[in-house]
């Protein structure tokens, strides 16, 4: 997979610095633990992100746990889960939290506790005191939009599906998505619609909103449901008429695109994520560098080059 030049750039960064510092010279002094706490254990997307963790702490002679809410998106459940690992003794802690106030929680009791955070996923621009790794989501949302634009010439009427209400990530996506095509005089829009987050209720939604706009010509979405949209076309046998895409590089949406049944996906190199976050943390801790932030990307995966994903690592 293409990865984004300030990746590569921190990429090479970090196997540099992890080589000295491996070093009989440079030994570290202890064993850190760093946990990464998601907000949602229940998708197969954060597959990539363990791996990286488990790579770059088994490099590091460190001690790491994963961990999110098994039931879903639960803001709540993982604050909880972030305190516990904070009483615990972490050196660090490695979160994608798109909640405003869950995250002003965690970090006012991290800083508390003289616990490292490092934000993966959703950054928090406006927080001096945090550094993170992930996409800039309104321009992924644009990038998805252009790609629209690329499988539907004729314009048309299309679905833009959103699955939780007042996510931020999701909603940056889905307005960059929005005001591409909105620009476009050949496009209507519906959406955002609120899909949810169990896949039942997802699906539901998706036929409803199609019900409802039966000269639909494509639905797109904003996080690891594209799968859910794929499933929709194929059951209801609408490959090759409606265009389906959007983001993430689950396994189910790889295979969709191999099968048709959507035509592209987004990615955003979830592996880095977990890798790179250890790693900058461990620096921090071990050598008093503070956390930079990057800019993971957002590569399109399509008929073209979907033989090359490798899903352990995209």
């Amino acid at each position: 997979m293409k990865v984004h030049r300030s990746l590569q750039a921190a990429l090479a960064a970090t196997l540099l610095g992890a080589a000295l510092f491996a070093s009989p010279a440079l030994a570290q002094d202890k064993t850190y633990k760093f946990d990464i706490i998601v907000h949602d254990g229940s998708t197969s997307f954060y597959a990539p992100v363990q791996t990286g963790m488990e790579v770059a702490c088994a490099e590091l002679k460190a001690d790491c746990k994963f961990m999110g809410p098994p039931n879903g998106s639960d803001p709540v459940a993982q604050v909880d889960l972030a305190q516990n690992a904070i009483n615990s003794g972490v050196d660090g802690i490695i979160l994608d939290v798109p909640d405003q106030k869950a995250k002003d929680k965690i970090t006012a009791y991290a800083k508390e506790k003289n616990v490292d955070v490092f934000f993966i996923g959703t950054s928090y621009p406006d927080d001096p005191d945090h550094a993170s790794i992930g996409q800039n989501f309104y321009n992924a949302g644009v990038a998805v939009g252009k790609q629209i634009e690329k499988y539907l010439p004729n314009g048309g009427k299309v679905g833009i599906m959103l699955c939780c209400a007042g996510n931020i990530p999701l909603g940056q996506r889905a307005s960059g998505e929005i005001d591409t095509l909105k620009a476009n005089p050949k496009f209507t829009v519906v959406g955002p619609v609120l899909m949810g987050q169990d896949e039942t209720q997802a699906f539901g939604a998706i036929e409803a909103m199609y019900q409802a706009n039966p000269d639909m010509v494509g639905i797109f979405g904003t996080d690891a449901s594209t799968e859910v949209i794929a499933r929709f076309i194929q059951r209801n046998k609408l490959t090759g008429k409606v265009i389906g895409g959007g983001f993430d590089l689950v396994p189910a949406t790889v295979n969709a695109i191999k099968t048709g049944d959507v035509k592209f996906t987004t990615t955003q190199n979830p592996f880095l994520w977990g890798y790179l976050s250890v790693h900058q943390l461990y620096l921090k801790r071990q050598y008093g560098l503070n956390p930079i932030s990057i800019d993971s990307g957002a590569g399109v995966v399509d008929s073209t080059n979907v033989e090359k994903v490798n899903p352990k690592y995209d």
